[in-house]
């Protein structure tokens, strides 16, 4: 687990996965899925510089 992960874990433990979903209008998983999809971008967008 990385670190980012790690924050999201602990964030996400404050609340409910069904307050996360009723607030956000998705899921912690779709979320964390969102995320890293996110981050990979920035990753690659870094790399072809």
């Amino acid at each position: 687990m990385n670190l980012l992960e790690k924050i999201d874990e602990l964030r996400a433990q404050s609340v409910t996965a069904e307050k996360f979903e009723e607030v956000w209008g998705l899921s912690i998983e779709d979320h964390l899925d969102r995320l890293m999809a996110f981050v990979e971008e920035q990753k690659n967008a870094d790399a072809k510089k």
